[in-house]
């Protein structure tokens, strides 16, 4: 266990400055119950005690918390805050901040499968280059960089935004921004707005893992092909607005609303 908290101790950009609190299983409050908190995943995992006692229990993962629960009510909560997710040996997984660890078995590899695709989702990776490839590079700006990855699983095209540490490391502030870009898009699911899929981490910079929109920006559109027509500009903005509603719904302001950011499918 000491060597992987040696090898975590450099994969803590992340980890937000803004929560003292220690990574440890708390009881829930109502409002964790809330309709409103998706249930990404539930099912069966088995923890081993220092002693190797194995338990059994069943779990629900949110965008936020794992929860504990039972036939009746939710016991036990473990907060989700950029945690790292490491995969271990037979079926197993490792939820890991702020030097606590918790490792997880599944009772199947379907299960495992499940598991690691759901908790991708909502935990920082440490994986990159074992899942995707980089392509070539489509756009950059003045701290990141995005390319065209593939991932070799599937071989699914996605693009990568890649954050080089050093850029922001020494600004708390794009810092902060980062990891709320990262919470926002995270609790995005609509159509007309681009997905984050996983978000990965190593010693020199943050992977976000992003759908990958194969028209370019707008406004590289309007150099190359002039004005809209009436009926693609009636399209474009009723898309936006669409977009804009979803986001007002779920208190999120854009703030950066430019030709730059609209992106054609």
């Amino acid at each position: 266990m000491n060597s992987l908290h040696s090898k975590l101790s450099s994969f803590s950009f992340l980890q937000s400055t803004n929560h003292p609190q220690p990574f440890l299983w708390f009881t829930p409050s109502s409002s964790l119950l809330s309709e409103n908190d998706e249930c990404i995943h539930k099912g069966l995992l088995i923890t081993r005690s220092k002693k190797l006692i194995t338990h059994e229990n069943y779990y629900r993962l949110t965008l936020t918390h794992l929860l504990l629960y039972d036939s009746t009510h939710i016991k036990l909560a473990l907060p989700l805050r950029n945690t790292h997710l490491e995969l271990s040996l037979n079926l197993g997984f490792t939820l890991s901040e702020y030097n606590h660890c918790y490792t997880f078995y599944c009772l199947s590899p379907d299960s495992y499968n499940t598991w690691i695709s759901k908790l991708r989702r909502v935990c920082v990776s440490l994986d990159f280059d074992a899942n995707y490839y980089l392509k070539e590079l489509i756009g950059k700006g003045s701290f990141s960089k995005v390319y065209l990855g593939v991932r070799y699983k599937d071989k699914e095209e996605l693009a990568i935004k890649i954050i080089k540490k050093k850029k922001i490391i020494k600004s708390i502030e794009s810092r902060k921004a980062l990891i709320k870009e990262i919470e926002i898009m995270r609790k995005i699911n609509h159509p007309r707005i681009v997905k984050l899929h996983e978000v990965y981490e190593n010693d020199t910079s943050i992977f976000l893992v992003m759908e990958y929109l194969r028209g370019g920006e707008l406004l590289q559109y309007m150099r190359s092909k002039g004005v809209l027509t009436e009926k693609n500009a009636l399209v474009v903005i009723k898309s936006t607005l669409e977009a804009l509603e979803y986001c007002h719904r779920l208190q999120i302001v854009h703030r950066d609303l430019k030709l730059e950011n609209l992106i054609l499918t």
